[in-house]
């Protein structure tokens, strides 16, 4: 606990720098640059999307905590809930100690970057400094007491993580993921209590909405697995929302009848990405690693199918990983159509849609119109690309689902 002798003015300083930090442009920016920083010196932990949301909730709760003790004369570092549970969820996804410490560097750069940078655009005086060091001493007091508390679940969470079967599964099958293991695949399978593991595997990755849905994922994934033929699918808990799936078959499954799950999927709060079938050790790895990009994309897109089969969104996902030339993909390829407008929007729709399905009547009965409009849309359609629009189907199609997809409501 911190005490110190202040003065009225001194007091003021401090209730105005919390009132200026506690502006949400500014407490924003702050949480921002924290939670950007972790992301590029842990890139692992950046391609967790949940991970990413427990880190930003850990810093916008101990920021706002922290401003608010700056105000009384003595400071008391609480473990806010969103700390601790970051602590325990870095443990459950199989990070190391390290890496928890690491986000707290990183903070604690940030933090003394902020101080400073605030200070440097004030006259420096004798009061500057006094701040300079009431400040540095509380931040210092709270980070090293909040790591410590920290290391401290942690340590306890990993325990109880490496305890019992689950425990096993998932460690083993994290080494496959993460080519660990030399293992072949039948001393894999028992480690995984029988699951095959030389047959075609496809993997899902389930995700509730909710903490209250997270009970469901279970019972919908062995719903899913009826859907696909499967029996006994592998399970695993990698922590947080999520739950890892992998449906194993003889031969390479047909997965047309998942997309009927679609509306109870939605009323039950629960996203569901699914990764192309893949045989052996190497398509188990590579559907897990398909449907983990299928679960990044549905969370940054709109509109997208739930399930969300990968390859129906591969060429999306190659054009998400460089958004700003696919923007200018999408522009270049639609021209006017790129505009959100009710005009452009019905456009777009219509040009969609006949692309898939191929014909003028049957995009009609699909739109519920008549198929002279259609074909009034369609002639617009090309006045504005400039071309017919089956010069070029791909390209056209592919930017009218990346516009739908992302930029949708955009300008």
């Amino acid at each position: 606990m911190l005490a110190m002798n202040r003065d009225d003015r001194f007091d003021a300083r401090v209730r105005e720098f919390v009132a200026t930090q506690s502006e949400p442009v500014a407490f924003g920016q702050w949480v921002d640059r924290i939670v950007l920083r972790v992301q590029d010196a842990v890139p692992a932990m950046a391609a967790d999307p949940y991970l990413t949301g427990v880190i930003r909730r850990s810093a916008e709760s101990q920021w706002r905590a922290f401003l608010a003790s700056m105000n009384q004369p003595e400071q008391d570092v609480p473990m806010v809930p969103a700390a601790a549970e970051m602590a325990v969820e870095i443990a459950r996804r199989g990070r190391t100690l390290p890496d928890l410490f690491q986000v707290y560097r990183i903070a604690r750069r940030g933090v003394w970057e902020h101080i400073t940078g605030v200070l440097v655009e004030q006259a420096a005086d004798a009061e500057s400094t006094a701040f300079l060091i009431f400040f540095w001493d509380r931040a210092s007091q709270w980070i090293d007491a909040v790591v410590e508390s920290s290391a401290a679940l942690f340590e306890d969470e990993r325990d109880q993580v490496r305890l019992g079967e689950a425990a096993q599964k998932l460690e083993t099958v994290r080494e496959i993921l993460d080519r660990r293991s030399m293992a072949n695949p039948r001393d894999l399978s028992d480690a995984l209590n029988g699951h095959p593991i030389s047959g075609y595997n496809t993997a899902l990755m389930l995700s509730a909405s909710s903490a209250d849905r997270v009970s469901e994922l279970r019972a919908v994934a062995f719903e899913l697995a009826k859907f696909a033929g499967a029996r006994n699918p592998l399970i695993v808990n990698p922590g947080g929302r999520d739950l890892w799936v992998w449906l194993s078959t003889v031969k390479e499954p047909s997965l047309d009848q998942l997309v009927t799950a679609q509306p109870d999927l939605t009323a039950r709060g629960i996203r569901v990405a699914v990764g192309a079938p893949g045989e052996g050790v190497e398509g188990f790895r590579q559907s897990h690693s398909e449907a983990r990009h299928a679960q990044k994309i549905a969370a940054a897109a709109k509109n997208l199918a739930n399930p969300l089969y990968f390859p129906n969104v591969e060429a999306l996902v190659m054009l998400w990983q460089s958004s700003e030339q696919a923007v200018r993909f999408v522009q270049r390829t639609l021209g006017d159509l790129y505009k959100n407008d009710e005009a452009m929007n019905r456009l777009r729709q219509t040009a969609r849609v006949t692309l898939g399905v191929g014909s003028v009547e049957k995009a009609a009965a699909v739109l519920i119109v008549h198929k002279n409009t259609v074909r009034y849309r369609l002639s617009q359609i090309e006045k504005i690309l400039g071309r017919d629009l089956n010069e070029a189907p791909v390209a056209i199609a592919l930017a009218l689902d990346y516009h739908d997809a992302f930029l949708t409501g955009d300008e």
